[in-house]
């Protein structure tokens, strides 16, 4: 059986899967939020505690999104680039539907190569910087091909 003081750590670190998986074993149904908010509030001591436990109990997705995206490492905008490039290629996008990159003021949009800026559908690739400049001829050289 888990303690007070154990289960008072566990909340303060904000580990939502194990608070949920101790007041599963305690005999709570975990899957209503407001009987784990209840569970939670019994091994309270402090306001800080209870702001806690609340967040834990009834935003536990979005506890659980923040917990997975801050330990996914960040793809940077040229890699993402590629990556479309290569699945443009791979599905076989016609010119209908195919996007190169078109140099912008501030940024690098994705665009159609017959109307490129006036393509009302365009979306930005990367900020328009020297180094993603360089990207840009490459990609659409193998694009265009």
């Amino acid at each position: 059986m888990t303690t007070k003081k154990e289960i008072r750590s566990i909340i303060l670190k904000g580990h939502v899967t194990a608070i949920h998986r101790i007041a599963a074993k305690c005999g709570v149904d975990a899957d209503i939020k407001s009987d784990v908010y209840n569970f939670l509030l019994q091994n309270c001591n402090s306001k800080k505690m209870r702001d806690t436990a609340y967040q834990m109990a009834f935003n536990r997705d979005v506890l659980k999104k923040q917990q997975v995206t801050n330990n996914t490492p960040k793809t940077s905008k040229i890699s993402e680039a590629i990556a479309w490039a290569k699945f443009q290629k791979k599905a076989g996008f016609g010119e209908n539907y195919l996007k190169i990159l078109v140099l912008g003021d501030k940024n690098i949009y994705w665009a159609s190569p017959i109307f490129k800026h006036r393509d009302y559908n365009k979306s930005i690739a990367m900020p328009n910087s020297d180094r993603n400049k360089k990207v840009i001829d490459i990609i659409n050289n193998y694009l265009l091909k």
